[in-house]
């Protein structure tokens, strides 16, 4: 089953032709029209976001959407034409308030659902409104990023929808504490499980069988693809990169020399935070969660890096006449020399699953948690500022939290090895 709204990708051109920039927008399959308060409330609050980012708030705002279908065609079904059921943003243009508390209540159950059963409780015409908010449940993460979507978009539309045109500074402070309430008022629901699978690092064993793949040993042939993918696998190793970041990486962000301090020189790769790239081509462009930043590398991995740029993936971009600046291009098959997606990425991890004691489980999120543990136990045991040091690494906030993460696991790492010290002397 599908949803009423869907999402559609559109490509904003500049008049000249130079640039351009894409879009999503969430539009009605029947009228093929924009909802333009959820492009909106989108641009206004998400403009800037990656674009997967964006795709989430609008399959959210989406959901929302069949929702307020579904209750306008229970209302019309139980033959009550005194009261049928109002828009959010119709009743914040009369005035009222957008959404009930009980309402609010309702949403929340579904948004606990699979969007599937929404749809077709909207083509069951029979049932009771009340018997249909049940079903398979989908995961906390889910559920809980519809409600605070819906919360603050509901929230947002009680604000913009105001059609006072002049507030005073009284009303204004009503109209925020209004729109706060409803928000509230949605976060209550949100669940505080965890179902979210822990993702850890590779063991020293497993480490060890990693770099033996890496070598001529390994599951990777001496081919274009097998060259590329051998260095694919070793850049994630060394510099703990996102699989998005990886991805995003262009030529000219391989540094092969770069001077850390006066007189010391290593390798480097730069990571840009470009969202909404005109340049890049594919179809799910490439998200990078955390900004951007230098990350140092071996400089026998930048020559790597740089001999592939002048060999193999020179070879296979001529050979296709192709511009892309991206580092990692396909060797293979009807998109040679473009820019390799996600799902290939995930095919050079999968030859790794068979290989050695490396665990089925093995994933760019994998490598870069092993990165970072690594890095943190190496500047603790050197006395550094592993806090710090990691927070570098891994490019987030000084606000973060991941980085007590990794203190939390070394601290578990040196509580297992005092246990087992403490047994051997006293057996």
């Amino acid at each position: 089953m599908t949803l009423h709204f869907r999402i559609e990708f559109l490509l904003d051109t500049s008049p000249d032709g130079s640039d351009a920039v894409r879009r999503v927008v969430l539009a009605d399959r029947e009228t093929e029209l924009q909802h333009e308060l959820a492009v909106a409330f989108l641009l206004d609050e998400f403009g800037q976001k990656p674009l997967n980012t964006q795709i989430a708030v609008l399959s959210d705002l989406a959901f929302f959407l069949e929702w307020q279908l579904l209750r306008a065609r229970r209302a019309e079904a139980s033959g009550k034409a005194k009261a049928p059921f109002i828009s959010p943003e119709g009743r914040v243009l009369a005035g009222t308030r957008a959404l009930t508390n009980r309402e609010i209540t309702e949403y929340c159950r579904w948004a606990c659902l699979h969007a599937d059963k929404l749809a077709i409780a909207l083509q069951d015409e029979s049932s009771t409104f009340a018997r249909l908010a049940t079903g398979k449940a989908v995961k906390f993460g889910t559920s809980n990023r519809r409600i605070r979507t819906t919360g603050n978009y509901v929230a947002w539309l009680t604000k913009e929808c105001d059609p006072r045109l002049e507030l005073t500074a009284e009303e204004h402070r009503m109209l925020e504490a209004s729109a706060q309430s409803i928000r509230m008022e949605f976060h209550k629901h949100i669940a505080t499980g965890d179902d979210s699978v822990e993702v850890r690092s590779l063991n020293d064993e497993q480490r060890s069988s990693l770099e033996r793949a890496i070598g001529n040993g390994g599951p990777f042939p001496q081919t274009p693809t097998g060259r590329r993918d051998r260095l694919i696998v070793e850049t994630l190793h060394e510099s703990g990169l996102r699989a998005g970041e990886l991805l995003k990486l262009c030529c000219v962000d391989v540094i092969e020399s770069w001077e850390y301090k006066p007189g010391h020189f290593t390798g480097c790769l730069k990571v840009v935070e470009a969202q909404n790239d005109p340049a890049d081509t594919r179809l799910h462009e490439p998200a990078c969660k955390t900004g951007g930043g230098l990350v140092p590398i071996s400089t026998s991995l930048a020559t790597k890096l740089i001999e592939y740029v002048v060999g193999d993936r020179e070879a296979a971009v001529f050979k296709s006449n192709s511009t892309t600046p991206f580092l990692f291009v396909n060797h293979e098959g009807k998109f040679e020399g473009s820019p390799l997606g996600r799902r290939n990425l995930n095919r050079v991890l999968g030859k790794l699953k068979s290989f050695d004691s490396l665990p089925s489980s093995i994933s760019p999120h994998v490598l870069r948690h092993t990165n970072l543990n690594h890095v943190y136990k190496t500047a603790t045991s050197k006395g550094r500022d592993a806090r710090e040091i990691v927070i570098q690494r891994g490019r987030w906030s000084t606000k973060s939290t991941m980085p007590d993460r990794y203190a939390a696991r070394a601290i578990e790492e040196r509580s297992a090895e005092l246990v087992q010290q403490r047994d051997r002397i006293i057996s």
